[in-house]
């Protein structure tokens, strides 16, 4: 996350756990950055995505794929990382090298 900050960019997550669990989480995990609550999934469906492969109330419904969404400070997406299941990643050294190419406002 340094070299995300250090590129005068913010990090935030976005997950539809509650305030309380997201706070434990934090906590456990000595995590400094903004974790945010969506719990009716508002801004995951806004971000397409939403993980609906799973029946309601199954496990897994709902996850959100992991993605990072670059906005600058107007708010613009800069750039989209995303895969297609909730246990891989986008590449953090990807992000970081395109995060620097960019030019224009930062988050």
């Amino acid at each position: 996350m340094k070299e995300i900050t250090d590129l005068g960019y913010t990090v935030a997550t976005v997950s539809y756990d509650p305030v309380e669990t997201l706070d434990r989480f934090a906590k456990r995990r000595k995590i400094g950055f903004t974790m945010l609550s969506d719990p009716k999934s508002e801004a995951i469906r806004a971000f397409n995505v939403f993980n609906n492969e799973h029946a309601p109330g199954a496990f897994g419904y709902g996850i959100a794929y992991p993605t990072i969404v670059v906005l600058d400070a107007a708010g613009v997406v800069r750039g989209v990382y995303a895969e297609a299941h909730f246990t891989q990643r986008p590449d953090p050294d990807a992000v970081i090298e395109a995060l620097s190419t960019l030019d224009g406002s930062k988050s």
